[in-house]
Formats: C-alpha cells, sequence, structure tokens
C-alpha cells in the first residue's frame, strides 16, 4: 500500500513535470513564429540604398499597417541605430528590380539558414557571410549541412567528432579551443550581419539564442536545453 502511494506521488511529479517541460517548449516555439513572422516583413538595405530612398522621396506608409518596412544600420556616436521606413509592394517590386545588379545591397529575410561549400558562405536569414575553408567553415559545415548536426543542441563531443582533429589545437584543451571558435563566430556573425550572440553555449552544448532559433525549425530537431 505504502509503495503504491509512493508511486502514485512519483507518477504524478513526473507528469506534472513533463506538462511544465512541454508548455515551456510550446511557448518557446510559439514566440520563435511571432518572431519569424514580424521579421517576414522587415527588409534590409545597405545605408547608402537607404539614403537614396530618403532621397528619393519615397512616400512612407507608417499609418498604414501592410506594405513593408525597410531598414538599414547605422553607427552614430559609437551607437548602432536602425532607421527605417514602410513602402508598399510596387515600391518594393521597383526598388528590387533597380538593385538586381548590386548583390547584398537588399536584403528579404528567408527564415533559414543555407550552407554553400562550393564557394564557402553561410547564408543567415538572407545575409550571406563569408567563409575561408577553415575551422569555421568545418563547424558551420558540421551543423548547418549534414545530418549528425540536425539534432540542437549540439554537443561539443559531436561537433569536435563531426569536425575532424586535424581542426583542434592539440596542444590546448579541446572544449576551451572550440568554445573560443564560437565566440570568435558570434563576433563575426554580428559585426557583418547585426545578430548579437548568435550562438549560445550551455552546459556541454552550443544552440541557438531564442529569437533566432524559428531560422532552424525547418530542418533541424530541436530540444528544449542541452543536457548538463
Amino acid at each position: 500500500m505504502r509503495g503504491a502511494i509512493i508511486g502514485d506521488i512519483i507518477g504524478s511529479t513526473y507528469e506534472f513535470s513533463q506538462n511544465i517541460r512541454n508548455g515551456l517548449v510550446n511557448d518557446i516555439k510559439s514566440a520563435s513564429k511571432v518572431i519569424q513572422k514580424q521579421l517576414s516583413g522587415y527588409i534590409f538595405v545597405q545605408p547608402w540604398v537607404f539614403e537614396f530612398l530618403l532621397k528619393a522621396k519615397i512616400k512612407s506608409r507608417r499609418d498604414s499597417k501592410d506594405g513593408y518596412t525597410i531598414y538599414t544600420r547605422l553607427q552614430e556616436n559609437k551607437k548602432v541605430v536602425n532607421p527605417s521606413i514602410k513602402i508598399d509592394k510596387d515600391s518594393l517590386d521597383a526598388l528590387k528590380l533597380l538593385l538586381k545588379n548590386y548583390s547584398q545591397t537588399i536584403v528579404t529575410h528567408t527564415g533559414k539558414i543555407i550552407f554553400y561549400e562550393e564557394v564557402p558562405k553561410l547564408e543567415i536569414n538572407g545575409f550571406s557571410l563569408p567563409l575561408k575553408w577553415d575551422e569555421r567553415f568545418a563547424i558551420a559545415r558540421y551543423m548547418f549541412a549534414t545530418e549528425d548536426g540536425e539534432d540542437v543542441p549540439w554537443m561539443f563531443s559531436e561537433v569536435l567528432e563531426g569536425i575532424g582533429e586535424k581542426y583542434y589545437v592539440k596542444n590546448k584543451d579541446q572544449y576551451d579551443w572550440l568554445y573560443e571558435r564560437i565566440r570568435q563566430f558570434n563576433i563575426a556573425i554580428g559585426k557583418k550581419i547585426g545578430y548579437e550572440d548568435f550562438f549560445v553555449i550551455a552546459g556541454n552544448g552550443i544552440t541557438l539564442n531564442e529569437p533566432y532559433l524559428f531560422l532552424l525549425e525547418k530542418t533541424h530537431r530541436i530540444a528544449q536545453d542541452p543536457p548538463q
């Protein structure tokens, strides 16, 4: 009798914890979908393109819920600012036609991450990050171009095995080496694309920061937290 009661308590506790866990996962997925929906209406342009739009006196539609928000990234007094204007679809189509021969001047958010091997680069939500054939290339390939990298979080030991030991600095701790590579990767993404703290390290695993998790939803299997 006593054992049965204890068993019931344990079972109830486990069910309760699972419900909490499932609720948290659903909350994260819901938040990611909201972020993805919001980003779909935002389009990045280089500063000179934004200045051209202002000089061309493109009519802003700030009072309308329709249309697209065109924004850029500027540095003023050591602070990064993101001025924006809102335009309709006809104006956007005309802008794309005008700039079709200028790569990376206008970026439509794609909601995904694409790895390119022959011309090494990583495309993050429409933004291109050039790569070299080095350890960063190997890490990106493992995470975004192989079946082994489809389970997120990416565990340190699995990443190290996946990229191959030729990239390690053997006289250093492998985990410290990988931690530093991810830190430098974050810096590069922040500078080139503007996505701060893109990767997050928790326990023995690596994942994407919550605002960017939606970029993996169609290609990866995402767990809630890395094992400790």
